[in-house]
């Protein structure tokens, strides 16, 4: 779509309708919970502002490739991390990696997620 001045202009409401599922149909608030998201791509960049306008605890930004994640964190306001340095149990983890396509998971230990952790 054209924007402003001639330039392009794109938008997306991937982040607005993953919000509203996990609120209205899992029944979650993202308000103080401590966030995972998987991923540092053009997905993981269309939800983020979404996210974090539901003021969570934290949001931290993992990926395969830490710079890119590094990249997004700091244009956000989030925590970046390797997959190996990740610790502690999410409240959330959110797949924004393509990785499941292909029947391969990111490299992901057990002790982040517990009995109560959404996973999407």
């Amino acid at each position: 779509m054209m924007g402003k001045n001639g330039e392009l202009f794109g938008d997306t409401t991937d982040g607005v309708g993953m919000v509203r599922d996990i609120i209205e149909t899992h029944q979650q608030s993202l308000k103080d919970k401590r966030i995972l998201i998987i991923g540092a791509g053009g997905a993981v960049q269309g939800i983020l502002d979404n996210v974090l306008a539901e003021n969570p605890s934290s949001v931290t930004i993992a990926n395969r490739t830490v710079g890119k994640a590094q990249v997004l964190a700091e244009k956000f306001g989030c925590l970046a991390s390797s997959f190996e340095a990740l610790e502690g149990a999410f409240d959330l983890i959110i797949n924004g990696t393509s990785a499941s396509r292909s029947s391969s998971l990111p490299p992901l230990k057990d002790e982040l997620a517990n009995e109560n952790t959404l996973v999407l």
